[in-house]
């Protein structure tokens, strides 16, 4: 936020519209990575794998990248479960932020639910490119 300590202590307008929009963004982004409901909790009293998750992405975030890379991030889901929280919620951060968002996964069904385009790579080389189905048929050929 750009302004001085003066209008901070005074609350002009344009402080409270300024902390207003910082508030709204941080909560998409809590909301992103599952933390919404401890939004108004001290991050000490977070479990250590929801703040090693709100460090992470706090970090990201606030560098205003164009490009956002997510490591196998379903990897820690439980197996069977059917949704995968950081890869179905970069869509709305990808949209709203402008960001491309690149995920790298072993995980298919994540690959092929989430993703607009697919590079398939075997071995360092590229074997397939283009929307899920398309990649899929390339890939089996």
């Amino acid at each position: 936020m750009r302004y001085g300590s003066a209008s901070a202590v005074v609350g002009s307008r344009k402080v409270w519209a300024d902390e207003r929009r910082v508030r709204e963004e941080m909560m998409e982004l809590l909301s992103f990575i599952g933390l919404a409901d401890f939004a108004d909790m001290p991050a000490g009293e977070l479990s250590g794998g929801q703040r090693r998750l709100l460090a992470a992405l706090a970090r990201a975030m606030a560098m205003k990248p164009k490009l956002l890379m997510l490591d196998e991030p379903a990897a820690r889901s439980v197996a069977g479960q059917r949704r995968y929280p950081a890869s179905t919620r970069c869509w709305p951060l990808k949209n709203r932020f402008g960001l491309t968002v690149v995920i790298i996964e072993h995980i298919l069904k994540v690959v092929m639910e989430t993703c607009e385009t697919v590079s398939v790579l075997e071995h360092g080389e590229k074997i397939a490119e283009g929307s899920p189905a398309e990649s899929k048929g390339q890939s089996t050929a």
